[in-house]
């Protein structure tokens, strides 16, 4: 594959753009218990976006894992003091996006570790990160990508404070 563009995204930075059909995201964390947030759009129809719930009920888990497919709200295929929410909404209200508050949609979480417990609950642990692990995708259809390299609310994490991570966009061979 062929490296187009790369970019360092270091903590609380957000990063926007547009991914064209056919080529490849890859996200490497640089230091340990990394945690990228991404929102996915349809740049052929906004209205088409990442769907949270229909990906993980139709691959039967709770966890994506290599080999997952992220699926969009029509069943197709698609590659939140300082938030990844807020973080979102800045970047979807700049004068020239034509996206809204409204748009907005649960987003993944890379390399953030929220187990089930026992008693059926949820909680924060340690991210699963370590300098050079990564996450790699292919865009299936012209795709809208909205990162944010910020620390959650609730997650105490590495004391609230995030790591730097690359992204890297590569073209399909």
């Amino acid at each position: 594959m062929k490296k187009i563009w790369s970019k360092t995204l270091i903590k609380g930075k957000k990063w926007s753009g547009n991914i064209g059909r056919e080529k490849y995201i890859h996200f490497k964390a640089l230091e340990p218990d990394a945690n990228v947030s991404m929102l996915l759009y349809n740049m052929r129809d906004i209205s088409e976006r990442y769907n949270m719930p229909d990906t993980l009920k139709s691959q039967y888990t709770a966890h994506l894992t290599k080999g997952n497919v992220l699926m969009s709200d029509n069943a197709r295929e698609k590659i939140d003091m300082h938030n990844c929410r807020d973080t979102f909404i800045f970047q979807i209200s700049k004068p020239d996006e034509f996206l809204c508050k409204r748009d907005l949609a649960p987003n993944i979480n890379f390399f953030m570790n929220v187990p089930v417990t026992k008693e059926g609950g949820l909680k924060f642990d340690d991210g699963v990160s370590s300098p050079g692990k990564y996450v790699e995708m292919k865009a299936l259809v012209h795709t809208m990508v909205l990162i944010s390299n910020c620390p959650q609310l609730n997650n105490p994490c590495n004391a609230y404070n995030p790591t730097t991570v690359r992204l890297l966009i590569w073209d399909a061979e």
